[in-house]
């Protein structure tokens, strides 16, 4: 429940809020005015507190994005993509360990598998 509520925080963020544009390094407004770089993580932070959500690092909302991808069946090779690492090695060691979600999802994609062989 929390992780969900944190996850529409996070998506009013990025799509609702008018502080989403990035030109070159330089985040601007939808009038193409630069901002504070601080302005979407403190919009972030109010919410949160508004919301009664503990407000969690960038780090940790990147980490939970990669994790999440991976347990909704993105492969390794997007997700090491997406987060700009050089190699998927780098993606490998740091988020794919192994949660009970894709634990479960795995071996059911090997009955699956086994069941369709017979």
């Amino acid at each position: 429940m929390r992780a969900s509520l944190l996850l529409s925080i996070f998506s009013a963020i990025t799509l609702k809020c008018p502080l989403n544009f990035i030109e070159g390094y330089k985040i601007v407004n939808v009038k193409k005015e630069q901002i504070l770089e601080s302005a979407p993580w403190d919009y972030f932070k109010v919410n949160c507190k508004r919301t009664d959500v503990p407000v969690l690092s960038p780090h940790a909302l990147r980490h939970s994005h990669a994790v999440h991808l991976l347990e909704a069946g993105a492969t390794i090779k997007y997700v090491s993509e997406r987060l700009g690492h050089a190699s998927i090695k780098t993606t490998a060691d740091t988020y794919l360990h192994i949660t009970k979600k894709i634990e479960a999802d795995s071996m059911q994609m090997y009955v699956n598998y086994m069941s369709s062989l017979l």
